[in-house]
């Protein structure tokens, strides 16, 4: 299933001003939440994929990579960090 709005995938807010569901749902379950045609959600990972095989948590803020409290980037053993797009080394 896929949400547009004006030809972008996009997910219409909930009354509340809470961003609404993912705007594309894929058939292995994999979800992804969109906002003006961005990868976008606030407060939680804008593209989940978890399966007995695979694993893929990714956190965007405006169609960037984006995280402060931790990996914007979760694929399986690997996780990467990103702050506005950017790669981040923790040290």
């Amino acid at each position: 299933q896929f949400w547009y709005k004006h030809g972008k995938l996009h997910r219409p807010n909930h009354p509340f001003g809470a961003h609404g569901g993912p705007a594309a749902i894929y058939f292995d379950g994999r979800l992804e939440y969109y906002f003006e045609g961005k990868l976008h959600r606030i407060g939680g990972p804008a593209v989940v994929h978890i399966t007995k095989q695979i694993y893929i948590v990714e956190y965007y803020e405006h169609g960037k990579r984006h995280r402060y409290d931790g990996p914007a980037l979760i694929h399986e053993s690997t996780e990467k960090h990103f702050i506005n797009g950017y790669e981040t080394v923790l040290i």
